[in-house]
């Protein structure tokens, strides 16, 4: 007879405990929701990002580059081989996920003459001087 009132207790504790946990996991749903910043966060997320700068061979021209600043989920998402330390991109035989550009200009130091160059809209990567210090390539 002791056996029944010790099993009607333990089964009142798990219903209890069953209803706690449900109510508990509502309210941590509507707090896990996806939610908005608050405005001065999100302005400074979608500031445009800092161009990098990179000095001429003979010190005369500045390549002024502007980074993608948040690059697409599907070439995140894009498959990789690991190898050695280095993630490699079977598609493109390059470095998975490497710095992008999105446009290209260069200023002349001397007078400040800026030529603003049209990038097609594949990765770009930086640009890199020849041995001579006459060209530029990439």
């Amino acid at each position: 007879m002791l056996a029944r009132p010790v099993l009607r207790f333990s089964k009142d504790v798990f219903i209890v405990a069953l209803l706690c946990a449900s109510l508990t996991a509502s309210a941590l749903a509507d707090a896990t929701r996806y939610r908005r910043p608050p405005p001065a966060i999100e302005t400074a997320l979608n500031a445009p990002p800092v161009p990098t700068v990179f000095v001429g061979p003979r010190h005369r021209v500045l390549a002024i580059l502007t980074p993608l600043r948040y690059p697409p989920v599907a070439d995140l998402a894009r498959p990789m081989l690991r190898l050695a330390g280095l993630r490699i991109d079977p598609a493109t035989n390059g470095i998975h996920h490497a710095r992008a550009f999105t446009s290209l200009a260069f200023e002349r130091i001397a007078d400040g003459r800026t030529v603003r160059i049209a990038l097609p809209p594949a990765r770009t990567s930086p640009p890199c001087g020849s041995r001579r210090t006459k060209r530029a390539s990439r």
